[in-house]
């Protein structure tokens, strides 16, 4: 007995295909058949889209906003730590 090979495929070739399904007058089996790909999947990535909607555009807004509230984080404690490398050296050398 030999087990199939599971397949994996791009998000890019998933969301080609889907759009396809979404978009085009073709038939998921059509669809299937043109890109070697089982109905069952080309079904699910569509349902996925179409699930997703106006979603798929505020999740990446949201990830940049949060990755810049991160970053302006970050860079005021560095802000803060340099100022207090800078009062530790002058303290340590009044007393060295």
């Amino acid at each position: 007995m030999s087990a199939g090979k599971k397949t994996s495929y791009s998000n890019a070739i998933k969301f080609k295909v889907a759009l396809e399904a979404i978009k085009s007058g073709k038939t998921i089996a059509e669809i299937s058949t043109e890109h070697n790909v089982p109905s069952s999947l080309v079904s699910k990535w569509k349902k996925h889209v179409l699930d997703m909607g106006a979603n798929i555009f505020s999740s990446a807004s949201q990830s940049s906003s949060v990755n810049i509230n991160k970053d302006n984080q970050l860079y005021e404690q560095l802000g803060r730590q340099a100022v207090e490398i800078t009062y530790l050296k002058k303290l340590a050398d009044r007393y060295l």
